[in-house]
């Protein structure tokens, strides 16, 4: 007999809010998705380099891991990261014959964290909780009003 897994209530009202504040980041120069890659290692890796790619300030995301946690227990931690910070990596620019072009206004990773979480809750009402920039942001049900 299969269990049948059951969503939380909540895991619909911070999907929805998430995806409104990632649109309004995409928006502001900031690369933003949901369920992308596997692994933090592989989202902050593949999003810090399209962000340069493209020359945009950060990266914002929730990976395909978070999924299943992010449905049992309705909130979700947002990983982020600003191209300032990556683009001295030596492994974002080693081996490429033309390295990265670098964003006029790219931010570093504390900045990008500040502006992901000041977006989710100026257009969202749901509880966000960050206060170090070495961790993820979390987000979860609506604030009490």
């Amino acid at each position: 007999m299969t269990k049948t897994k059951i969503i939380h209530p909540n895991y619909g009202i911070v999907r929805a809010g998430v995806i409104n504040a990632f649109r309004f980041l995409r928006n502001r120069g900031i690369v933003a998705r949901t369920n992308y890659m596997c692994c933090t290692t592989c989202a902050s890796f593949g999003l810090a380099q399209i962000a340069l790619e493209k020359g945009k300030k950060g990266f914002a995301y929730y990976h395909g891991q978070d999924i299943e946690g992010f449905k049992e227990d309705g909130c979700v931690y947002i990983g982020f990261g600003g191209t300032k910070d990556w683009y001295d990596d030596e492994l974002m620019n080693r081996d490429r014959e033309k390295p990265f072009s670098f964003p006029e206004r790219g931010l570093t990773d504390n900045e990008a964290g500040e502006l992901v979480a000041r977006v989710l809750r100026e257009q969202s009402d749901l509880v966000i909780s960050w206060r170090d920039p070495e961790r993820k942001i979390r987000v979860s049900g609506r604030r009490r009003r």
